[in-house]
């Protein structure tokens, strides 16, 4: 299998994003576990260069704005996960 190229992996990173912004966690049904983590890991990537930025830059109102939007998106599917963890492991206990 050939490895994804970065404006491959970007425009996949881009979809999810999309998916999450319009759907919310009714998108984040429709994706599969990978996706679901992808989508998290972006977002935490994105809220740690954000928080450094305003490091440098306290006073950035947008910059602020930006970093509370992903602090709820980041916790929003941190919590999604959690769930679906808990969902699954439940239907494991069942089957046995």
């Amino acid at each position: 299998m050939k490895p994804m190229t970065d404006a491959a992996w970007k425009q996949v990173v881009q979809r999810l994003e999309a998916a999450y912004s319009v759907g919310g966690r009714e998108a984040l049904a429709k994706m599969n576990g990978i996706e679901s983590y992808v989508l998290y890991a972006e977002k935490m990537a994105d809220l740690n260069t954000v928080s450094k930025r305003l490091h440098e830059h306290p006073h950035d109102e947008l910059g602020q704005l930006r970093k509370e939007k992903l602090e709820c998106e980041v916790a929003d599917l941190a919590a999604w996960m959690k769930e679906q963890s808990r969902g699954n492991d439940r239907e494991l206990e069942m089957e046995r």
